[in-house]
């Protein structure tokens, strides 16, 4: 079975109120989210059940962390930080596009 992660996702986090983010993963690792141009890089661990590394965001130079789990019925939840400029993060969750 090819990576859970890998394909199209809505996703919401605090930048959003009450909206989504499209977002990308690529089976490398690699992907982007429609917000101030971002990217993710990661690795998947624990047989491709968790997604973990580094997101940036060109349009603000915001950079941070971020690890998501996936569930059982095929969404996915966790959690970012920033790195710069300095925050506190919060949630970031996503379903299937």
């Amino acid at each position: 079975m090819g990576n859970q992660f890998a394909g199209d996702w809505n996703t919401t986090w605090n930048n959003v109120k009450g909206g989504t983010t499209k977002m990308h993963i690529n089976d490398n690792g690699t992907g982007n989210y429609d917000f101030q141009a971002g990217r993710l890089v990661g690795e998947f661990k624990n047989s491709n059940s968790v997604y973990e590394g580094y997101w940036s965001q060109d349009g603000n130079q915001a950079v941070g962390t971020f690890k998501f789990t996936l569930a059982a019925n095929g969404t996915w939840s966790g959690d970012f930080t920033y790195t710069h400029p300095r925050g506190s993060g919060g949630p970031w969750s996503g379903n299937r596009a």
